[in-house]
């Protein structure tokens, strides 16, 4: 599953992949500052591995609006993390915890 499919990462990383099995999400199919529609997605389509690329970027934008730019950026990493964590989901840039 690549999130952020229609943005320019998430674009280039889907037609590379070429994959018949990837799921391409765009804002439209998730919401991922809302950990209920993040759950329901993932129950829906139980990939393997996640690759999140959605992201609130525009400098200008995110400053007026440094709300959405943390929800997305912030909240929505995270209720991506929890809910492949909790299906046994690989997402790339979530780490495993320090053994000590």
């Amino acid at each position: 599953m690549v999130i952020g499919a229609n943005g320019q990462l998430g674009s280039d990383i889907v037609r590379a992949l070429h994959w018949e099995d990837v799921i391409p999400l765009t804002h439209q199919d998730i919401e991922i500052g809302e950990e209920a529609a993040v759950s329901g997605v993932m129950e829906n389509h139980k990939p393997d591995v996640v690759v999140n690329t959605a992201a609130y970027h525009r400098v200008a934008d995110c400053e007026k609006n440094d709300f959405a730019s943390f929800k997305i950026n912030s909240i929505g990493a995270k209720n991506l993390a929890i809910a492949c964590k909790k299906s046994k989901i690989i997402i790339p840039h979530q780490a495993r915890p320090f053994e000590k």
